[in-house]
């Protein structure tokens, strides 16, 4: 049976390579599955119980990350900046940051979050940014990358559904319905009373987790130890969950196959009410994790876009029974998820437009109280130019989940704003 899963791994690693147009002799991707399991097996021994699976299970998921990294370590392609391969695509990519690097965008990203709303439009133009020509190499790196991403001979939008494994059913249920689940989603945003002039502003992203008046927990301990008791299987593995607030770009969980435990990592740039429900959803994809070596599963092999799916439904059943108001309040999240991967579509879709414009267009689209003309700062979200399309799992996952609770109604608890 290990024998037959380590086949359809090195089958499937196979299947990935030709579709990037790269020859891999499959005998080498055996080898490279067969010293892997000698060492998954090896290191299954040493770990400490509880053991969060099986054997089986364990050597599968060890020979799946090597055969993953060995995948990402073969397609990928360094650019030195100074001397970019001849590729438009990346002459482009070095243009642009030679002229706006990643090691500005993200202090510059840090300040305006820490002033003020009212004076975040101030803080910028004390930058004195060449922000036309930003925009302009922003539109042509676009462009470039689109015709790259073209040479694979398939349409743009199935190169990220085969990479997340998205089903393309419920990416065209997201564009076919995207405007009824946008409005629910405003509808159910919590009443926090009157907004301030800058809440839609272009230099701020609407938070109503930060709005609603009451938060259940204290501290970070006590939301932790409030959902492991509640949930036997967390409260089991509990000393396999390692939960830290560090520097961090995003508040994540990984599965350290070494020491088969899970690791939390919390972005401690966040208020204490974000990394909460950071914890939450983590936790989410911990206890699907859990869930899928129960059942023999690797959770690797599911996908990007599954683990999403889950962990939000995880996150919104804490929420409904923590508030109502932290429930609704996490919708916003979701539409800024959809505007960003709106956005996205609409800029690949085409190149040759007034960037601008879509961006505060988009926006308007997912927030139905905002009135923006033209909003330049996508040139601040550093994910679009360096990991495009990277919350697409997110937002069709979303989006699915959502659309399954609309069709449920009015028999769940989540009702919508009069």
């Amino acid at each position: 049976m290990l024998q037959e899963k380590l086949e359809k791994i090195c089958l499937e690693y196979y299947q990935k390579y030709s579709e990037e147009g790269l020859k891999v002799n499959l005998g080498r991707l055996r080898a490279l599955a067969t010293i892997s399991a000698k060492k998954a097996k090896k290191n299954y021994l040493k770990i400490n119980s509880p053991k969060t699976c099986s054997e089986e299970v364990y050597i599968s998921c060890w020979v799946r990350e090597a055969l993953d990294r060995n995948f990402v370590l073969k397609t990928l392609t360094k650019v030195n900046l100074k001397n970019p391969p001849p590729d438009p695509y990346y002459q482009a990519l070095a243009d642009y940051f030679s002229l706006f690097p990643t090691e500005l965008i993200r202090p510059i990203n840090k300040e305006i979050n820490n002033t003020e709303p009212s004076k975040r439009l101030q803080k910028w133009e004390s930058y004195s940014l060449p922000t036309k020509e930003i925009e302009k190499k922003f539109a042509k790196l676009i462009a470039q990358r689109k015709k790259y991403l073209l040479k694979k001979k398939q349409p743009l939008i199935e190169i990220f559904l085969r990479k997340f494994k998205i089903p393309r059913t419920d990416f065209e249920r997201f564009i076919e319905n995207k405007n009824k689940i946008i409005d629910f989603c405003n509808q159910t945003l919590p009443d926090v009373g009157e907004l301030p002039d800058w809440f839609y502003s272009e230099l701020n992203l609407p938070c109503f987790l930060c709005k609603v008046q009451n938060f259940p927990f204290k501290n970070l301990d006590e939301a932790q130890n409030s959902i492991f008791d509640k949930y036997p299987l967390l409260k089991r593995f509990r000393t396999k969950i390692k939960i830290k607030i560090i520097m961090t770009d995003n508040t994540h969980m990984i599965y350290d196959k070494k020491s088969d435990c899970f690791l939390i990592k919390i972005n401690e740039n966040v208020n204490f009410r974000h990394r909460a429900i950071g914890l939450i959803h983590e936790l989410g994809h911990v206890i699907n994790s859990l869930n899928d070596f129960q059942r023999g599963i690797d959770p690797l092999e599911r996908g990007k876009y599954l683990e999403e799916k889950e962990a939000f439904k995880f996150e919104l059943q804490v929420l409904e029974e923590l508030s109502e108001d932290l429930l609704k309040a996490i919708f916003a999240d979701v539409l800024l998820t959809f505007r960003r991967e709106i956005f996205e579509i609409g800029l690949y879709d085409n190149t040759h437009q007034d960037i601008s414009k879509l961006y505060a267009h988009t926006f308007n689209k997912c927030f139905s109280r905002a009135g923006q003309k033209r909003n330049p700062f996508y040139i601040l979200d550093e994910r679009i130019i360096t990991a495009p399309f990277s919350s697409l799992p997110h937002a069709i996952a979303y989006a699915k989940v959502i659309w399954d609770l609309m069709q449920d109604m009015p028999a769940k608890k989540v009702t919508s704003n009069p």
